[in-house]
């Protein structure tokens, strides 16, 4: 090339090199580097053409490369230096280990502590079982399946379990079995069964369970029982007992059993515990007296834990309630697996009363009891009590009780109720009135041990504000006596109110003036009249009955008739009034009442 069409080349020393950056272009068909308006290194070359500067590219790309490089590396190094680690820490714990596991440790040989390898040859992958590609399982050869016949009793070489599949025996240590086998062989044929020793095919035809009987949270001092039952799928019979060692079992059925074939039978298991303890034991059962094995038995003796359905009871009188008292109820629960004993400890005079004081709760149930509130009618602003539940055998449970009644007083009006004399069997009646002297609706009720003989109506009801309720007191009495006593009257929320009452019943004294009455001889069809005098010698009114119908005692008796003699013109004169007169309309003329006055 001539000299001056060659370029013009300005090569760069290291005094005056200054690093520049430069961005790629296209222009055309040709790449072009331009150095950025920031840039100092390639300056005075700007559009110049890249073959110029491909030296200079190559050498900074090539710079580039290597750094990159080596920060890769060391970071792949820092991330497996952990795992490298864990890796070298597994290896020698598994060496140590192996070599604790070999008797023989001087087959092992030295070791190589910077490549960490062992130097004999033993597969740890294997050993260790931590080899990447797992093993097929071998494969057995089966015998061919055959279905033998179906029976539900044993015929011939036939037995009705499955010889490829073991029953399940899985019995309800719950249910009771009221069935008991006898305790000796009762043939030939039996005895000889039952003293036989059976090989490992047969015992496995004789089923048991449950393997553990859990008796669960079990009170103290109480007797829970469980069974455990005994299968016999045998073509014989087989016998069958239950040993207890243990104090706490010693109550369960250990008498011997004869189970004769495909039968089933239950021994009674009983727990009873004095002390509170975990328990942990177990019972011998022996088959033929020859093969003993056995059960466990568990149990949890607590304290009796009985709960109240709640705590707190508050009592009100509704506005409409006529009652005396009101009523709640609670339940008594007990969650345990042995029934529990309460008593309720109340004082004589509490205002609050429990129906029943004692009884039992079942276990797993629950027993309800009535809680009774009766005021005093001395405290009006509330009356509280914290009753006491007793539990035998546990920890006593307490239950707050308040009740609430509005102020009532109320009195009678009359001081007292004196009747004076009464006939007897003559209702005597009279009249009382009971006042409120309250603001408010009272609530009564009459005491009902009432004297003997005497009458209130009514025996219960309102009184209304400032008003008053008329009693009708009556006295009646089939013999003679005296009443000197009180009508008790319960007003709610107050004091009682008290009547004082007396009475004297007698007998009215009656005299026949007469001795004796002759009619003599009287013509058949014809009648004969004689004169009958009543006195009364009593200061009361006297209701006499007279009868007419003893024929036995009194022949002939039927053919008299008593009419009456005169009207009464005063209180001093008499009649008698004729059976065919009474006031009961009755017809029968051999009955009925005389009047007297005095």
């Amino acid at each position: 090339m001539p000299e001056d069409f060659s370029p013009v080349r300005k090569y760069v020393t290291d005094d005056n090199i200054e690093y520049a950056s430069a961005k790629k272009t296209k222009k055309g068909d040709r790449l072009i580097f331009q150095s950025l308006e920031s840039s100092a290194g390639y300056g005075g070359l700007e559009g110049s053409d890249i073959s110029e500067k491909l030296e200079l590219y190559h050498s900074l790309k090539t710079n580039k490369e290597k750094f990159n490089t080596y920060l890769k590396e060391q970071r792949l190094k820092r991330l497996d230096k952990p795992k490298e680690l864990e890796r070298n820490q597994k290896f020698d714990l598994a060496n140590e280990k192996l070599e604790e596991l070999m008797p023989n440790r001087e087959f092992f040989g030295p070791r190589d502590k910077e490549d960490r390898q062992v130097l004999h040859p033993f597969d740890f992958d294997f050993i260790f079982g931590t080899q990447t590609i797992p093993m097929d399982r071998p494969k057995y050869a089966l015998p061919d399946p055959h279905d033998p016949l179906f029976v539900t009793k044993p015929i011939g070489h036939y037995e009705p379990a499955s010889e490829t599949k073991i029953e399940v025996f899985k019995p309800d240590p719950n249910k009771a079995y009221k069935k008991m086998f006898p305790s000796e062989a009762g043939s030939q044929a039996e005895k000889r069964d039952i003293t036989k020793e059976l090989t490992a095919e047969e015992l496995q035809k004789v089923f048991v369970g449950p393997t553990t009987i859990d008796f669960g949270i079990v009170y103290v001092k109480s007797k829970v029982s469980k069974f455990f039952a005994v299968k016999n799928q045998l073509k014989t019979s087989i016998i069958v007992q239950i040993s207890a060692n243990n104090g706490e079992l010693q109550d369960s059925y250990q008498r011997p059993q004869v189970i004769p074939p495909m039968q089933t039978a239950g021994f009674e298991v009983s727990f009873y515990s004095h002390n509170l303890q975990r328990f942990r034991g177990s019972v011998k059962y022996t088959i033929n007296n020859r093969h003993e094995f056995h059960f466990a038995v568990n149990a949890q003796v607590d304290p009796v834990k009985l709960l109240l359905e709640t705590n707190n009871l508050a009592f009100k009188f509704q506005e409409k309630d006529e009652e005396m008292e009101i009523i709640n109820s609670i339940n008594i629960i007990n969650k345990g697996s042995a029934p529990g004993k309460f008593n309720w400890d109340i004082q004589p005079n509490s205002v609050f009363k429990v129906s029943p004081l004692k009884g039992e709760v079942p276990a797993d149930g629950q027993t309800k009891v009535s809680i009774i509130y009766k005021p005093s009618g001395n405290n009006f602003k509330g009356e509280s009590e914290r009753m006491i539940m007793q539990v035998e055998n546990g920890e006593n449970q307490y239950l707050n009780c308040t009740g609430f009644v509005n102020e009532a007083r109320c009195e009678f009006r009359e001081p007292a109720l004196d009747f004076g004399n009464v006939l007897v069997s003559q209702e005597q009646p009279k009249a009382a009135y009971l006042k409120n002297k309250q603001k408010s609706t009272a609530v009564f009720k009459v005491n009902p041990r009432l004297p003997q003989g005497v009458t209130v109506f009514p025996m219960a009801g309102r009184i209304p504000p400032d008003g008053h309720v008329e009693f009708r007191v009556a006295v009646f009495s089939s013999e003679e006596k005296t009443i000197f006593d009180e009508i008790v009257v319960d007003v709610r929320g107050g004091k009682q109110a008290r009547l004082p009452i007396k009475a004297k019943v007698i007998i009215p004294q009656v005299k026949i003036v007469e001795d004796d009455f002759d009619f003599g001889g009287i013509t058949y069809g014809s009648t004969s009249t004689l004169k009958m005098t009543l006195v009364n010698q009593s200061s009361l009114t006297a209701v006499l009955n007279v009868d007419l119908t003893n024929e036995q005692d009194y022949p002939g008796i039927q053919y008299l008739q008593i009419l009456p003699a005169s009207e009464p013109t005063d209180d001093e004169s008499s009649f008698i009034l004729s059976v065919n007169q009474d006031n009961n309309n009755n017809n029968d003329p051999n009955g009925g009442q005389i009047s007297i006055f005095n």
